[in-house]
């Protein structure tokens, strides 16, 4: 299973979840250069 799309997946919808809440208090939000800047953590992955 690959993880990074899925989490960029949901990641997204949350942030647009949050923006769409925020725009009606504060119309100059921007969301931009969602990515990933570090990883860390098992080479191979496997399913238990």
């Amino acid at each position: 299973m690959n993880f990074q799309p899925t989490f960029f997946a949901h990641f997204s919808v949350a942030l647009l979840t949050i923006y769409d809440m925020v725009k009606a208090i504060y119309r100059g939000m921007i969301i931009a250069d969602i990515r990933l800047l570090e990883k860390s953590g098992v080479l191979n992955s496997t399913q238990i």
